[in-house]
């Protein structure tokens, strides 16, 4: 198998090694103090040849080089989409780069954490808009 992947946002567990919980939850922003309500997620799986690129087509190739693996011959990727009662259907972006707070891309395995949120607010390099 060249590849695979797992999505937990089971309640009561954790992104690895860190306080950032799965389930439904509350983050707390580090710049207003302020409670962000989400889901939040850890992703996690394999590939073979490593994660070379981070984020979609829409971002420039230059900014979507994952630093822990540049040679890497795979691109991770996640997508988001929404549709808002006073704005209509936003399309869908990529909502992924290396410099996300919690992402770890080293050789041929992968994890990294995300909470889609309220309108409350984000956190940045976590919580997607």
């Amino acid at each position: 198998m060249n590849c695979g992947i797992e999505v937990n946002s089971k309640p009561g567990t954790t992104y690895p090694n860190s306080g950032l919980p799965n389930g439904p939850g509350t983050l707390t922003r580090p710049d207003s103090g302020q409670q962000v309500f989400g889901l939040g997620f850890t992703v996690s799986g394999w590939v073979s040849g490593g994660i070379g690129k981070i984020g979609g087509d829409s971002i420039a190739d230059k900014d979507r080089v994952n630093p822990q693996n540049p040679n890497g011959t795979w691109t991770l990727d996640q997508e988001s989409n929404r549709w808002t009662g006073e704005k209509g259907y936003k399309p869908t972006w990529s909502d992924i780069t290396p410099n996300m707070l919690a992402i770890n891309a080293k050789d041929s395995t992968f994890t990294y954490y995300g909470q889609p949120r309220t309108n409350a607010g984000t956190v940045p390099g976590l919580v997607r808009d």
